[in-house]
């Protein structure tokens, strides 16, 4: 599982601290509340994706944004760990993305049609990679850690994320290519 391939990353890793390499085990190898915790924000993330699918006001909000304009979310103040994060997470996402492509671009195409909405971007789509890797970090500060403890353990998911992610697309994929998806 990804948890496993996480704490072995940090295992090896011989810059991590021993508190810290305990922490992560005692944490991940209880896995029932890290999962917990992943899972439900994969969930609201999900769910906030597909409510801004539906939101009246998505065609002004796209033109905004290729006009060049930040959306308004893009404005706040982080310090600068959290910027770090994000910046991680997005890379992290990128990857997982690219490696997918073969599966996540035919996803992509075929949520479009199955929902009505035309024109739905790669990074509109609910599952896109960036959804779980927001998920992962909340589940990681949910269970405490902090500053450079909370990104080495976001670092040790790096490649465990990406095969389950790609074999969910295709398993989607699978789902959503059926004549009852092609009738929609």
């Amino acid at each position: 599982t990804a948890a496993r391939d996480a704490i072995q990353v940090i295992d090896s890793d011989a810059e991590v601290s021993g508190t810290l390499k305990k922490s992560v085990r005692r944490l991940l190898v209880d896995q029932r509340e890290f999962s917990s915790t992943f899972f439900s924000a994969v969930e609201s993330e999900i769910d906030s994706a597909v409510d801004d699918l539906f939101r009246s006001d998505r065609d002004e909000r796209r033109a905004k944004e290729k006009a060049g304009a930040p959306p308004a979310a893009a404005l706040s103040l982080v310090d600068y760990d959290q910027m770090e994060e994000n910046m991680l997470l997005d890379k992290f996402a990128a990857r997982i993305r690219n490696a997918a492509d073969e599966h996540f671009r035919p996803l992509t195409q075929r949520l479009a049609s199955a929902l009505g909405v035309p024109g739905l971007t790669d990074r509109e789509n609910p599952f896109h990679p960036i959804r779980f890797c927001k998920a992962l970090g909340e589940a990681v500060e949910k269970l405490d850690f902090k500053g450079d403890q909370r990104l080495v353990v976001v670092k040790a998911f790096d490649g465990a994320l990406g095969q389950p992610l790609t074999e969910l697309y295709k398993e989607l994929n699978r789902s959503l290519d059926t004549p009852a998806c092609d009738r929609v």
